[in-house]
């Protein structure tokens, strides 16, 4: 499997030294604003771009009975298990 590079933290730091080359040639305040605008677009897209690549959205339909029987978990059934599995884990172990 390829290692793919995050885009954010490369955006981040080439518009972080673009904007320190503007600042020290003393370009037109204009400039710097739409190049900030630019740089935060960017990194708005890059990192939304790192999240979602990669990412598998599942839709699932399941049968109107499965699904009722679906509804009726409560939504923090999964971490209550979770604790209850530890503390019996941990109970065993004394």
């Amino acid at each position: 499997m390829n290692k793919r590079r995050d885009r954010f933290p490369i955006v981040v730091i080439v518009g972080g030294a673009a904007l320190i080359l503007l600042f020290s040639v003393r370009a037109a305040p204009w400039m710097s604003s739409l190049l900030v605008l630019g740089i935060i677009l960017l990194a708005v897209h890059a990192r939304h771009s790192d999240v979602m690549n990669g990412t598998a959205v599942l839709n699932y339909s399941l049968e109107p009975d499965a699904a009722n029987e679906y509804s009726k978990i409560p939504d923090n059934a999964a971490v209550r298990w979770r604790s209850l599995r530890f503390r019996s884990s941990s109970d065993s172990v004394s």
